[in-house]
């Protein structure tokens, strides 16, 4: 009895000691983890700060630049047309950070803590910041022209709207982290996030569109899924060889409008206009938008202007596609020529004769003043 008492008074302090060590284990673990969710919330806001301070310095030096050179030569320069198209830069983060705040969300539900609610604010408040500078942007970059539709329209709407619910969301973030146990900050704050992005991913559908054209999505596409996402038909129908002008649209349907949905659409179609110019309607595309020299001379094509723009070297200044973009084909150009020759007939139009397109047309002027642009 005497030996067991000592042997159990000598364990006593040994199992202190075990349960002072699970403890301080435990401590350090915790200690650990949020040392670990701090380097995280660090990591993300410097990865941040860094992509945008690298725009902004990529900025700033383009704007020395440019102020220098206009100073040089007696102009005066302007913030907005110089910023506008930083818009297709910055746009990017606010999809990458809210993106991220919906994938951090997904973690939360699985390990809820407090480092994690505090790394979904910091992203939600960098979301906020990015997508209002990026609607700026966007605004701006819309009212310097080029472009216009029902496009401009709902990828406008949709994009101020975006940080504007950003902002609803992030007040709810903060409210519901302060008080974990509300329901109602719950539901509200990932409803509201849910909405943001499907905002978010439908107003930059329609900024594809801008872009790219509607059809940049489904152009390699099978037939059958061509025809539900497009009102119109793309590929044309047998038609019986009988005239020109029978032959001029079945080659517009199997040839024409594929290279201008790829090539040219993008630029110059119903979302954008570059130097006023549109390639997709009859009684735009004869014309030379901004400049005075006639596009498309039906029945002549190399009176022409569209026929000299993509004939010229790949280096010149004018050349159709532009620099940086895929050039046309010889047997597509050879689909061009043909088509103008055969009076450049559109769907459900009859060709225009030569002396009705010279009555609907301007003065020609010298090929030098040429403004037209892919």
């Amino acid at each position: 009895m005497f030996y067991r008492s000592q042997s159990i008074q000598r364990m006593e302090p040994m199992c202190a000691n075990n349960d002072a060590g699970m403890e301080l284990g435990a401590a350090r673990g915790k200690w650990c983890g949020r040392g670990l969710s701090r380097t995280l919330i660090f990591l993300a806001m410097g990865l941040a700060a860094a992509s945008v301070g690298g725009s902004l310095l990529a900025a700033d030096a383009a704007h020395a630049t440019l102020a220098a050179h206009a100073k040089a030569n007696g102009a005066s320069f302007e913030w907005g047309p110089f910023l506008a198209p930083f818009h297709v830069v910055l746009l990017h983060y606010p999809i990458g950070f809210l993106t991220m705040a919906f994938l951090v969300e997904l973690y939360r539900l699985w390990r809820p803590s407090p480092e994690v609610a505090r790394i979904s604010a910091w992203v939600m408040f960098l979301s906020l910041l990015s997508g209002a500078a990026a609607a700026t942007l966007g605004i701006m970059r819309a009212s310097n022209g080029g472009y216009s539709g029902r496009s401009l329209d709902l990828h406008r709407w949709l994009g101020i709207a975006v940080p504007v619910l950003t902002l609803f969301t992030w007040v709810l973030l903060v409210r519901f982290n302060r008080d974990a146990r509300s329901t109602a900050m719950k539901l509200g704050y990932r409803t509201l996030l849910l909405l943001t992005l499907g905002v978010m991913v439908i107003g930059g559908h329609y900024g594809g569109n801008l872009t790219h054209g509607s059809k940049f999505l489904v152009a390699n596409a099978p037939t059958f899924i061509r025809h539900i996402m497009d009102e119109e038909a793309w590929v044309g129908g047998p038609q019986d060889e009988k005239s020109e002008a029978d032959i001029g649209a079945r080659l517009y349907a199997e040839k024409i409008r594929p290279i201008l949905e790829t090539k040219c659409v993008s630029c110059h179609g119903p979302y954008k206009q570059e130097a006023k110019y549109r390639i997709d309607r009859r009684d735009m595309a004869y014309l030379g938008g901004e400049s005075t020299v006639k596009a498309i001379k039906p029945h002549d094509p190399f009176k022409s202007n569209i026929v000299r723009l993509i004939l010229l070297p790949q280096d010149d200044m004018e050349v159709m596609p532009p620099a940086g973009k895929e050039g046309l084909k010889p047997e597509e150009i050879i689909s061009i020529v043909r088509w103008i020759q055969l009076g450049a007939p559109y769907p459900s139009q009859e060709p225009r004769t030569g002396k009705l397109a010279d009555s609907a047309g301007t003065k020609e002027t010298s090929p030098s003043s040429v403004s037209v642009r892919n």
